[in-house]
């Protein structure tokens, strides 16, 4: 069981690093009429690296904004989100885990999940005085 459970994590590492490789190349085949798995792998990388980018962005500009008992509040949010995306979608995507594709579908995952938390996130910097469903920032 245990050789089991240890070639399952090697191939699940070999298709991350593969992935992550693939991500740092520059022009992708992101065409799908070009597409191979490993195309599809890198360009659903580098989509979860551009809204990644934008979420990290958006929760940089919105600390400092916050007076520090807030501003731990919120990373504490965003640790606990994170690793509730995580968990998330290891149980979405665990029908292709250990496929050529899972490297694909968890990506779109985490970006679909991601796209929905800057959403979350700007909504905050928007919320009405009275409304106490939201923590606007002080500044």
């Amino acid at each position: 069981m245990r050789i089991a459970v240890a070639l399952t994590i090697a191939v699940l590492a070999a298709s991350n690093a593969r992935a992550a490789d693939a991500s740092s190349q520059k022009d992708p085949k992101c065409d799908p009429a070009s597409y191979t798995q490993f195309d599809m792998d890198v360009c659903a990388s580098q989509d979860f690296t551009k809204v990644d980018d934008a979420l990290n962005a958006l929760y940089r500009k919105m600390l400092p904004r916050y007076n520090p008992a807030d501003q731990a509040l919120l990373k504490d949010a965003e640790r606990k989100w994170l690793a509730w995306r995580d968990a998330e979608s290891a149980f979405d995507t665990n029908l292709s885990k250990g496929g050529s594709m899972h490297p694909m579908v968890e990506s779109m995952c985490w970006t679909e999940k991601t796209k929905t938390r800057i959403k979350e996130l700007e909504a905050q910097t928007k919320c009405a005085d009275s409304d106490f469903s939201c923590n606007p920032p002080d500044k």
